[in-house]
């Protein structure tokens, strides 16, 4: 069965921005010098449980939908059906990392289920495929052979970087490039069956 997973932190929430709220201070990819740098509590010189551990569940339920967010799941929707579309989400070892986002989730996609895993890569089977902003993820999946079922998200903190002030300002951009990534995947899994 055909299912798409989409991560929440910085695809569909804004996770970076919530932080930095979060620690009082400005996002630092408002600077394009830091476009591409994951590591956020680097770029505010913040210790990285501070930054991460410290914040209630509140914080997490509370993060803002990024402009594109419905968009990502109506396509998604559109692809597979409202079953087979799936949140899928790394927690943070945070006491309200977890439960936050579990309230997040109802707040905003109520009808969507939800899946926290560590190892999304161990989530994801080979007719299935998981949109995601963390170049780590996608380097996860390509070393247990599964490239093609992977869609690097643009976001301020990966080499996408560039694309996402485009992605704000036309959500046609944002269907078509989920569209597309998704034939070319669905495809080349086909002929890697052969």
């Amino acid at each position: 069965m055909e299912r798409i997973y989409i991560d929440i932190d910085d695809v569909l929430a804004d996770c970076s921005g919530g932080i930095c709220k979060f620690v009082g201070r400005e996002n630092p990819y408002n600077n394009k010098e830091n476009w591409g740098n994951r590591e956020i509590h680097e770029l505010l010189n913040i210790d990285w449980q501070d930054m991460w551990v410290k914040p209630s569940w509140e914080v997490w339920a509370g993060f803002e939908l990024l402009p594109w967010a419905n968009t990502i799941v109506q396509t998604a929707i559109s692809l597979v059906g409202v079953s087979n579309v799936f949140l899928l989400t790394a927690p943070v070892v945070s006491e309200g990392c977890c439960y936050g986002k579990q309230i997040w989730k109802i707040n905003n996609y109520p009808d969507i289920q939800m899946i926290i895993a560590k190892e999304k890569q161990a989530c994801v089977d080979s007719n299935s495929f998981l949109i995601d902003d963390s170049v780590k993820n996608e380097e996860r999946f390509i070393n247990d052979n599964k490239k093609n079922n992977f869609l690097l998200f643009p976001s301020y903190s990966n080499r996408l970087a560039d694309l996402v002030d485009n992605f704000k300002t036309d959500l046609n951009l944002v269907e078509q490039y989920i569209k597309a990534n998704y034939e070319f995947c669905k495809l080349a899994r086909t002929l890697n069956n052969r």
